[in-house]
C-alpha cells in the first residue's frame, strides 16, 4: 500500500502539468509529424527464434515406351534436367540474439533429407531418411566476425546448379571449425572425423563377454579418417573474390580378420590432399561467373565418402590422382538469361595398371537459354553434351571405350514469384530426347534391358523443385 499512495500524489502532479501545458501535439502540423517519423531510429526486428527451411524437387515422367522415366547420365555429375526426387526440411532455432543486433549470437541448425521413390508410386510405407546437419554455431563470439562451430554438417562453398556440383569446397564432416575476418580476408578452418561402415574403416565381430552369459560386440577394426580444411577468400575490387582452398585426409593403420580362414589383413596408414583455386566475378549489368580449378591425391583423389578403389600393392591410395576444371556463368537480363556450365575430370587410381577400366576422362557441358515469355512464365531449351572415356577398349580390342550422350530438353515452366532464372518455387513440364552411343547404353543397361539397343531415348513428365530459407 506504501507504494500506491506515493504513486497516486505523481500521477496526479502529471495531469495538472498536462492540463496546464498548451496543446503543443495537438497543434503540430500533420507534415512536421511525418517528417518526426521518418527520421526517427527504425526498430530494429529480429527474425524469428524459430525458422523453417526446405529445398526439394519431385519429378515423374515417362520413357514414351511404358518404362519409368530414368536419368541417362554416364559421367558423374550431370545435367541437372532429369534426377530423382529429393527434398531438405531445414530447422533453426536462434538461442540468443541481443535486441540491437550487436553481441554474440548463436543457432541451432538441423537438416532431415528425404530421398528416392514416394509413398504413391511403389506402395512402400517406407522412406529414406538422413541427417544432413545437426550443428550449433555462434557468431560474433568475443569480437566481431570470429564464430565457431560443432556438430555434422554439409560444409560447402559455391555449387553449379545446371550440375547439382560442388567442384571444390564439398565435405560431408562430424567435426567443429571457425570462420574469423581479418581486415579483408575471410579465413574458414574445420577438422572432422568419419568412420565408413565398411570392412575398410570398421569390422564389429562378436566375442564372448566376461561379465555376463552371451557375446558382446568387439570394433576389431576400427579406422577413424580425419579431415582437416582451411578455406581462404579475398575481394577483388567490388565485383569478384578470390579464394584459395586446402584438405588433409589421415587414416590409421587397423587389421581386419578374415573369420572363415583365421586370416589377418592389414590395412596400412594412409593419407592424401586437395587442393585448389575459385575466382568469382560479376556485374551491375545481369552477368556472372564463377572458375574452379582443384587438384587431389590419395585419399582427397577418391573424396571423404568413398572407398579408394585400384589401391597399390601394398594397398595404399597415395598415387591416385585427380585433376577437375569447372566453369560455370549466367547472362541475365529482363527478358532472357542464358546460364552455361562446365567441367573437365581426369582421374587415375594408385594401381598404375594401364588400359585400366577406372582410370577416366570426362567432360560435360550444359546450357540452358531461357526466355521470360512473361514474369512468371518462362521457356527455357536445355542442351548438354556427356562424355565418359575409361582406359579400355570395345570388344574388339582396338577401339577405345567413348560413352557418349547428347541431350536436348524443352522445358516450358511456372514461376510464382517472378524472380528471374532462379525464381522458386517453380513447375515445369519436361520433354527430353537423348542420343547414345552403343559405349553409353552399354554403360547404363544390361544385356537384358531392352534399351541396350535403343539409340534415341525420351523422356516426358513434369517436375516441381523449391527453396526457401536456405541458407
Amino acid at each position: 500500500m506504501t507504494h500506491h499512495r506515493a504513486f497516486l500524489p505523481s500521477l496526479v502532479t502529471v495531469a495538472l502539468i498536462s492540463l496546464a501545458s498548451p496543446a503543443v501535439s495537438l497543434a503540430q502540423p500533420q507534415e512536421q509529424v511525418d517528417q518526426a517519423q521518418a527520421t526517427a531510429a527504425p526498430t530494429p526486428t529480429l527474425p524469428p527464434a524459430f525458422q523453417f527451411g526446405s529445398y526439394g524437387n519431385i519429378q515423374f515422367g515417362t520413357d514414351l515406351q511404358g518404362k519409368t522415366g530414368r536419368q541417362t547420365n554416364v559421367t558423374s555429375r550431370g545435367p541437372r534436367l532429369i534426377e530423382p526426387s529429393y527434398q531438405e526440411l531445414h530447422f533453426r532455432y536462434r538461442l540468443l540474439v541481443p535486441a540491437n543486433e550487436i553481441g554474440t549470437k548463436a543457432k541451432l541448425v538441423t537438416t532431415i533429407a528425404l530421398g528416392q521413390e514416394a509413398f504413391h508410386y511403389t506402395g512402400e510405407f517406407d522412406v529414406s531418411l538422413a541427417l544432413r546437419n545437426m550443428f550449433v554455431q555462434v557468431d560474433d563470439l568475443f569480437w566481431k566476425d570470429f564464430g565457431v562451430w560443432v556438430g555434422s554438417r554439409m560444409y560447402r562453398g559455391d555449387d553449379i546448379y545446371l550440375l547439382d556440383y560442388w567442384p571444390l569446397d564439398n565435405l560431408n564432416t562430424l567435426g567443429g571449425g571457425f570462420s574469423l575476418k581479418v581486415e579483408k580476408l575471410e579465413i574458414a578452418a574445420h577438422v572432422g572425423v568419419n568412420r565408413l561402415d565398411n570392412d575398410y574403416q570398421l569390422q564389429i565381430i562378436e566375442s564372448p563377454s566376461h561379465d555376463t552369459i552371451g557375446a558382446v560386440s568387439d570394433a576389431l577394426l576400427d579406422r577413424q579418417r580425419s579431415i582437416v580444411s582451411l578455406r581462404l577468400t579475398y575481394p577483388l575490387v567490388d565485383t569478384g573474390l578470390a579464394r584459395l582452398y586446402v584438405e588433409r585426409h589421415d587414416l590409421p593403420s587397423g587389421e581386419k580378420n578374415e573369420p572363415t580362414s583365421g586370416a589377418v589383413y592389414a590395412w596400412p596408414r594412409d593419407s592424401g590432399w586437395v587442393v585448389g583455386a575459385q575466382l568469382k566475378g560479376w556485374t551491375g549489368d545481369g552477368l556472372s561467373g564463377s572458375l574452379w580449378l582443384k587438384f587431389g591425391a590419395g585419399l582427397g583423389a577418391y573424396g571423404e565418402m568413398t572407398t579408394p578403389f585400384g589401391l597399390a600393392l601394398d594397398r595404399k591410395a597415395a598415387d591416385a590422382k585427380l585433376f577437375t576444371a569447372a566453369f560455370s556463368g549466367t547472362l541475365e537480363k529482363s527478358r532472357f538469361a542464358i546460364p552455361l556450365a562446365a567441367y573437365v575430370s581426369l582421374f587415375r587410381d594408385a594401381s598404375g595398371l594401364e588400359n585400366n577400366a577406372r582410370d577416366y576422362e570426362e567432360v560435360v557441358v550444359n546450357l540452358r537459354p531461357t526466355v521470360f515469355l512473361h514474369k512468371q512464365f518462362h521457356l527455357a531449351l536445355d542442351a548438354s553434351y556427356q562424355l565418359r572415356a575409361p582406359h579400355t577398349f570395345s570388344d574388339d580390342g582396338k577401339t577405345p571405350v567413348r560413352a557418349q550422350v547428347v541431350q536436348f530438353g524443352l522445358m516450358p515452366s511456372f514461376v510464382p514469384s517472378a524472380d528471374g532464372f532462379m525464381g522458386r518455387p517453380t513447375i515445369r513440364a519436361i520433354y527430353a530426347i537423348r542420343l547414345l552411343n552403343a559405349d553409353a547404353r552399354q554403360a547404363l543397361y544390361g544385356s537384358a534391358d531392352e534399351r541396350i539397343d535403343r539409340k534415341v531415348d525420351h523422356f516426358l513428365g513434369l517436375s516441381a523443385e523449391w527453396w526457401f530459407n536456405v541458407d
